[in-house]
C-alpha cells in the first residue's frame, strides 16, 4: 500500500486488525495497532473491539482488559459489543466475579449486555436440575 503512495488509514488498520484477529492472530493485531498509533491514525470503537475481539478467540481475556483499559484512557467509546466481548472473554475464562462486575459496568453505561450464569455453562446445575424435578415427580405421584 505504501510502495503504491497510498497512506493507510482507520479503515484499512481495522480490516487488517480484524483480519489478523480472526485468523487467531492476537499478536499480529497488537502490532498492527501499535503501528497505527505510531503513525498517528487514531483508532476508533471497531479497532478496540477487533483487539479485544481478537484476544478473547484466543483466551487472552487479561489482555482484553487491558486494551479496554487502553481505550477507556484514549477516550474512545465503548458500545454493547465491547462490554459483550469483554464479558464472554472472562465467563469463558471462568472469571466469574469480573463478568459480573464488566456487566454491572455495562447497566451503568446503559448498554445491554448478556450474563450467562455459570452453572449454565459447567453443566453443575445439571445435577440440581435432576433433583430438584425428580422431588417434584414424587409430589405430582401423590395426589
Amino acid at each position: 500500500m505504501r510502495a503504491a503512495g497510498v497512506a493507510p488509514n482507520v479503515i484499512t488498520y481495522n480490516a487488517l486488525i480484524r483480519a489478523c484477529g480472526k485468523s487467531g492472530k492476537w499478536e499480529l493485531s497488537r502490532k498492527a495497532f501499535v503501528e497505527m498509533m505510531a503513525v498517528g491514525v487514531a483508532p476508533n470503537t471497531f479497532t478496540f473491539n477487533s483487539l479485544i475481539t481478537s484476544c478473547s478467540v484466543d483466551w487472552r481475556w487479561e489482555e482484553a482488559l487491558a486494551i479496554y483499559e487502553e481505550m477507556k484512557a484514549a477516550g474512545v467509546a465503548a458500545n454493547a459489543f465491547t462490554l459483550q466481548s469483554l464479558v464472554r472473554a472472562c465467563e469463558d475464562a471462568g472469571e466469574w466475579d469480573k463478568a459480573r462486575q464488566l456487566h454491572e459496568e455495562a447497566k451503568s453505561l446503559n448498554l445491554t449486555t448478556t450474563l450467562r450464569d455459570r452453572y449454565s455453562l459447567d453443566g453443575t446445575a445439571r445435577p440440581v436440575v435432576r433433583t430438584v424435578f425428580d422431588a417434584f415427580e414424587d409430589d405430582f405421584r401423590t395426589l
